[in-house]
């Protein structure tokens, strides 16, 4: 079991860079987690959580909470059973799964829904190439159902039903690991919680180049260990699925390409920190007129103290 609780709680990391954690409000939490079978292996992890307060949602960032005292509960299962050779820096191969159910209950007035649920599913399954040794590529599923009406454009609280993607997610300064874009709600080269839907559907390609190691590179008090390239690209889409351009045209469908760059820093021979310097560029569909908008590039550089 574990316990949490806050009023306007902020985040050290928020400092650094564009994803922000911290949030105006007040919040207990409580979540319980067990694994349920050792041999699959499959975790199970459940929470309850009160809210009151909140200006924007707990989980989605610059997004509003039209009502500011609600509660939320979610279900989740998870399988990881994913291996790595010899020499290798990441997993290469196996398959990652999970399955969750989450609901928000509003208590406002009679007017509109007051029970928001979401489904979200993913799997992920990796395999080795047979080219060179480490040379991984692995294809990363995710898709996410929302139970609102289909007049849920009318609802002012929609939002606690909706699912969004955008960004690296990275900070400049981080701790909560490298990898971020594998996570459905990223979108390197859209900008963070800048595309919406209700239902989604998102598929990612991932090869992970084999990792070069140095051996005189640095100093005993500080050194570099290996570097690591990563190329990816993944197509979003779904039913009401929305970004919209600076001219207010609407876009339905998304697609995006980009490369990370992770470094090791050993700092005193066993004090270990990542540099990941990321670029992604991200393109929309305007069904209007038929053509393919270009999101701003990104640029990550993240420093993930300690991992």
């Amino acid at each position: 079991w574990t316990f949490s609780g806050g009023k306007d709680a902020s985040d050290f990391y928020d400092l650094f860079g564009p994803t922000i954690n911290s949030r105006k409000g007040s919040f207990f939490r409580t979540s319980f987690s067990k694994t349920v079978d050792k041999e699959l292996p499959i975790k199970m992890s459940t929470g309850l959580g009160i809210y009151g307060g909140f200006e924007e949602l707990p989980d989605f960032q610059d997004r509003v909470a039209a009502y500011d005292k609600f509660f939320s509960g979610n279900l989740s299962f998870s399988h990881y059973k994913a291996r790595r050779t010899l020499g290798s820096i990441d997993q290469e191969k196996g398959r990652i799964a999970s399955l969750s159910f989450s609901s928000t209950y509003v208590p406002h007035d009679t007017s509109t829904k007051k029970m928001y649920t979401k489904i979200n599913g993913n799997f992920s399954y990796g395999f080795l190439l047979p080219i060179v040794d480490h040379l991984p590529f692995w294809i990363r599923t995710s898709a996410g159902y929302s139970l609102v009406g289909d007049d849920h454009s009318m609802d002012p609280n929609s939002g606690f039903g909706e699912f969004y993607f955008g960004g690296f997610g990275n900070n400049w300064i981080d701790h909560q690991g490298i990898k971020r874009y594998r996570e459905y709600y990223t979108f390197p080269g859209a900008d963070i919680t800048s595309i919406g839907a209700t239902n989604y559907v998102r598929i990612m390609g991932e090869l992970i180049l084999p990792p070069l190691r140095f051996r005189h590179v640095g100093t005993p008090f500080f050194y570099l260990n290996w570097a690591r390239m990563s190329l990816f690209s993944s197509v979003l889409q779904g039913r009401d699925m929305y970004s919209y351009t600076n001219d207010g045209e609407k876009m339905i469908r998304f697609k995006n390409i980009g490369v990370q760059v992770d470094i090791r820093l050993v700092l005193f021979s066993y004090m270990q920190s990542t540099l990941s310097i990321g670029y992604g560029i991200a393109q929309g569909y305007i069904d209007e007129t038929s053509n393919w908008h270009d999101f701003k590039p990104e640029t990550m550089i993240s420093l993930q103290i300690l991992d």
